[in-house]
Order: C-alpha cells, then structure tokens, then sequence
C-alpha cells in the first residue's frame, strides 16, 4: 500500500504545479495518470518521491518513503536521459542491481544472470553487448523496464514510457508489467493516450495540478471527469475519447 498526503511542488516558488495532491492504492495495480499538458503529472511523481523539492508526504505500508526507497523503481522521460553516454546494454540493466549493494561490492556472476533473465523477458537478450546509443527508443524503453525488474521492485513509476515508441516494445512492456501486477506490485504510469486507458489500467488517477478524481477506471473515467480536467473541448462518446 502507498498514500500520498497532501503532495504540493512548484519550480518557481510561487506558481504552484500541483497542489495538496493525496490518495492511497492498497493492492497491486497499474494505475494511470492522466491529464492535459501542463497538470503537473510527472512534477507529481517526483515530488512524491523526493526527487525535486516539494511538500507533503509519501508513506508506504505505514512507513515513511525514506525508509523503502529501496523497494522504488522510477523511470523518467527517454528525453530526459544521456543516449550518449558509454555504457552497454547489459550494464545499464545491472544499475538496478546497486540499491542493495554496499560501494565496495561488486557484481557477481549471479547478479549477472539476473541482468540475462531480465533481457530476456524483454526480449533483448541479444543486444547484451550493444552500447545504449544503438537502441531504437522502443528497445531503450525495454532495457529501462529490464532495469527494474533486476531491482525488484514493489512500486514502479514511469513517466510517459510508450512516447515514440514502436507498437512491438509497447506491447512487450505492457505484458511485462501486467505479469509484474501479479507478483504483487503496484505500477504508476503518466501517459497521454486517452484512448488506451480503458485497455490499459485497473486505476486511474486524473490530475490539473489538483487531484480531480482517483479509483478503478469505470468509476471515474466519466465526461464529467474529464471534462474537469481537460476542458469542454474533450470529446467523450462510447468510452472512445479524442482530445
């Protein structure tokens, strides 16, 4: 279980992002968030999980986030992250093995089959030896996902991981996190795409800088809903839904 209790951040320090944001998901799930440009969905995200300067609290099971943030995989935006930088494939997916590792401990020939079992849930196994700076977005997006499976972690957030990606990687990733849902964890993701909601979550989290509405999808993925959060120009009809 994780509760976020009244997140607030801003980057300014006076126009605020996202203000007095809380809601609690008890059982594994994956949980979208939703909303227009600008609502502050990933400043969210990284408030809660003190990535950014911010207010409010995140506990998970009770506890304070500081002291699980072991059990916290985020992935940030492909635009955000260096495509140049010099490492390989198999390499970056081992970052996730370091949170429970001490500086002074190396990687062991079992970590290592770790690294080869996750690469081969995403089907990469074959560009182990690749620099990162070879991958198509959809591959790189893969091996991120990769990376927190080696981690093992129980509450995963990704911001916006299917933009620019091909339809293969996106179908990969979503039968990957749906198995992950299984073995009990709980997955955030910010995405834009109104018209896989439906398809793709069990929760929905919809955001303009405040909290419009939270819970299973076919309780508040409602036109009115959305139209709080977006605007009347949202069109709603059948469950489809364009912007």
């Amino acid at each position: 279980m994780i509760s976020f209790d009244k997140i607030s951040a801003s980057y300014d320090g006076v126009t605020q992002a996202v203000e007095d944001v809380s809601f609690t998901v008890e059982e594994p799930a994956i949980i979208g968030i939703i909303g227009p440009n600008g609502a502050g969905k990933s400043t969210f995200i990284k408030a809660a999980l003190h990535l950014m300067e911010g207010s409010g609290s995140t506990t998970v099971d009770g506890q304070p986030l500081e002291k699980r943030k072991k059990e916290v995989a985020y992935v940030e935006q492909k635009n955000d992250i260096d495509y140049s930088f010099p490492i390989t494939v198999g390499e970056c997916v081992s970052l996730g093995l370091y949170p429970e590792k001490r500086f002074y401990q190396r990687i062991t020939k079992e970590d290592w089959q770790k690294v080869d079992n996750a690469l081969s849930l995403v089907k990469m196994e074959d560009y182990r030896d690749h620099q990162i700076g070879e991958l198509s977005g959809g591959q790189f997006q893969r091996i991120l996902i990769a990376r927190t499976f080696v981690q093992d972690a129980s509450l995963i957030f990704l911001d916006e991981p299917f933009v620019g990606i091909d339809a293969t990687s996106e179908q990969i990733i979503m039968e990957l996190l749906n198995d992950f849902k299984d073995r009990g964890k709980e997955i955030f993701i910010v995405h834009h795409d109104l018209s896989k909601v439906e398809r793709y979550f069990d929760e929905l989290v919809i955001l303009n800088k405040q909290l419009i509405a939270q819970g299973p999808i076919d309780e508040v993925f409602t036109k009115a809903n959305l139209q709080k959060a977006f605007g009347d120009a949202i069109f709603v009809e059948g469950g489809r839904l364009n912007d």
